[in-house]
């Protein structure tokens, strides 16, 4: 019979290792992303239709897995914030600095991404209705086409805000409603 200390070891290792799996399946999951985006909007000796079944598949798997990664979600966004106030002050993307970008669309951007990340917050604290997974699924094609597709880069910004405002409204919504009914009604 193993001793408390022993399995309290062995629980952190398997936490340890569960952590690390579901950070390389992330990765994962954002290479597939990458690749099925570049090869649906680019020009490859791949047909563009792997592409959109990539894009298809791993969509689905963001939206099915919603209530294991939405946590995240308002960190990830603040993230982007972080990056655009870079972004507005140096004028450029990331450390290359050939990828130029107007202050201005810099800093709307940016303040694009604060609006999602502070619609975000209450998405991460629930479990994800219906609407709120076809919010999610909205936010992810608006963030493929803002990487990949779309001129400016700012309506894909502005289509990931209007998906998570929704996904908030929804979820103001029944939180009204469950008021009034005394909460009641299923969640």
């Amino acid at each position: 019979m193993s001793s408390p200390a022993q399995r309290s070891v062995w629980s952190q290792v398997k936490s340890g290792l569960r952590l690390t799996a579901a950070i390389l399946v992330a990765i994962a999951w954002l290479f597939l992303v990458y690749g099925g985006a570049a090869v649906a909007f680019s020009k490859t000796h791949y047909p563009r239709a792997l592409g959109w079944a990539i894009l298809a598949a791993t969509g689905a798997v963001f939206v099915l897995t919603a209530q294991r990664w939405v946590k995240a979600l308002p960190g990830l966004l603040a993230y982007g914030v972080l990056n655009g106030l870079f972004a507005t002050v140096n004028g450029h993307l990331g450390v290359d600095a050939s990828r130029t970008i107007p202050r201005g669309a810099a800093a709307a951007t940016t303040l694009l991404l604060a609006g999602c990340a502070l619609f975000a917050i209450p998405l991460a604290s629930r479990k994800p209705t219906a609407i709120d997974r076809v919010a999610i699924l909205g936010v992810f094609v608006s963030f493929v086409l803002g990487i990949f597709g779309c001129e400016p880069p700012l309506l894909s910004g502005a289509g990931m805000c209007l998906f998570l405002a929704c996904a908030w409204a929804n979820g103001r919504f029944r939180q009204r409603r469950n008021r009034g009914t005394g909460g009641n009604r299923r969640q």
